[in-house]
């Protein structure tokens, strides 16, 4: 069974209100993009601590209605940059570990691919935040997350390192994974209703749905969206 208890692709579908034919459309609307340069990682000298309040200010400047619970997210969040990456290769972020705090585990490495990453988990902070914890399916979750990735990688705060063309390279490749090989992968999982549940399905649809909000830029949609304040349907629509 998942975190959200469904197991199957029909589930899947259900708990996001969605059809087969609503995923093939959203889908159709993207397609990735050829990269102009290999994404390579440049090298940072930044500690996780320092670009988690980095980021924090970034998002803080292109999310002003959400100013309180990015600010809430970057002073009290339980952070750990150092995981031991054989039991946590991955980052992840944790919505309560007890009295309310946020856990966030990211490995840090001296690139620009760490500030991608957490800026990623930081969006899933702030979203478990602004929400005040409210269940949101995956896919919503994931929305906000690419939302905060590409909002930090836009950020002129990176010019002054000549950091800006690593981070959007990064973001890009992030892309294409998700509508080339994910995308792919998603769409043979839709011709089977009893399909074995895969989070890597919620990655295809979340990034065509943050590409859409991020091109209107309307700021009171994505303080919304944060909030839980938007259901699924009302972006596909």
């Amino acid at each position: 069974m998942t975190e959200t208890g469904r197991s199957t692709m029909a589930d899947w579908l259900d708990l996001h209100g969605l059809t087969a034919n609503d995923c093939v459309k959203i889908l159709a609307d993207h397609h990735p993009k050829p990269p102009s340069r290999a994404a390579q990682p440049a090298a940072i000298s930044f500690k996780g601590a320092e670009l988690w309040d980095m980021i924090g200010e970034v998002l803080a400047a292109d999310l002003p209605e959400l100013g309180p619970a990015i600010e809430n997210v970057r002073t009290t969040t339980v952070t750990e940059f150092t995981p031991d990456k054989t039991k946590y290769p991955r980052p992840f972020t944790i919505h309560d570990i007890g009295d309310g705090r946020i856990y966030v585990s990211c490995p840090c490495e001296g690139t620009t691919s760490d500030i991608v990453r957490l800026a990623h988990e930081y969006g899933h902070a702030v979203q478990i935040t602004a929400s005040k914890a409210h269940s949101m399916p995956p896919v919503l979750r994931e929305v906000c997350a690419y939302i905060c990735e590409s909002l930090t990688a836009r950020s002129p705060v990176w010019e002054k390192w000549h950091l800006t063309c690593s981070l959007l390279d990064q973001v890009q490749a992030n892309t294409q994974r998700d509508l080339g090989p994910l995308t792919a992968k998603l769409q043979e999982s839709l011709a089977e209703s009893g399909a074995q549940y895969d989070y890597d399905w919620n990655y295809p649809i979340a990034r065509c749905l943050a590409l859409n909000l991020l091109a209107t830029g309307q700021q009171s949609t994505l303080a919304a969206l944060f909030r839980g304040d938007i259901s699924l349907s009302a972006l596909t629509n």
